[in-house]
């Protein structure tokens, strides 16, 4: 079985990180692990980095599990994805599949469990559960028949960004702060948060990670919008 180039492990938890990237690293199919502590923090190293297995805890805060799931498929990168800690639950497994997960580990499982089934996505394999396949089978029954055999609507681009909204999506991601963009941009810190919700808006994005992994896969939605001459309001 050859060796991964890199997984990425995230996580809010640095005991979990840590001990997670002495036990991978410990075995040669598991490359070199890495691990971060947010979101933001995948999606900057997956976009410059491109990691063969992400493995993202459910105990990230929020809806924020489920947003970068779904937000590395959004971006197509060629990255296999497990969720660690999910409930042994059905509706909770399908629900991560749906935003992009490859594979998952249980609440209960344990280190040999983890190992076995990354072990699995690295050879281009996954396990389901007869119960959950059963699940997912049905789940496509109801899309089919939701659906009534009409094609899916073509997906819409985002509306275009004004040039001070491109100009400001550059410097989010670039990771400034609203603060720090009003002040180089000398703007009101209003101002800069009513265009960065707008920029939000338009791009469909949770949040300012993501627009800014937006950005970075198509530089063409800000590089080139800005005239010579400057911007105006």
């Amino acid at each position: 079985m050859s060796s991964l180039s890199s997984v990425l492990i995230v996580s809010p938890h640095k005991l979990l990180r840590d001990c997670l990237v002495a036990s991978l690293a410990s075995e040669e199919v598991f490359g070199r692990p890495l691990a971060v502590a947010t979101a933001e923090e995948a999606v900057t190293h997956c976009l410059s980095a491109s990691p063969d297995l992400l493995v993202v805890d459910a105990a990230l805060p929020g809806r924020v599990a489920g947003e970068l799931l779904a937000n590395i498929r959004r971006l197509g990168l060629p990255i296999r994805t497990a969720v660690l800690g999910l409930p042994d639950d059905a509706e909770a497994i399908l629900a991560a599949i749906e935003v992009g997960a490859d594979a998952y580990v249980s609440r209960e499982a344990g280190l040999v469990e983890l190992k076995r089934t990354l072990a699995g996505l690295a050879a281009g394999e996954s396990f389901c559960p007869p119960r959950v396949a059963l699940r997912l089978f049905q789940r496509l029954a109801e899309l089919a028949a939701q659906a009534g055999g009409t094609p899916p609507p073509k997906p819409q681009a985002p509306p275009p960004l004004t040039p001070r909204e491109a100009e400001i999506l550059k410097l989010v991601a670039e990771g400034l702060p609203n603060k720090e963009i009003a002040r180089r941009l000398y703007l009101s810190l209003a101002t800069v948060k009513n265009h960065v919700h707008s920029i939000l808006d338009k791009l469909g994005v949770p949040g300012r990670w993501a627009a800014a992994a937006y950005l970075r896969n198509d530089r063409s939605l800000a590089l080139g919008a800005l005239p010579r001459g400057g911007v105006a309001v």
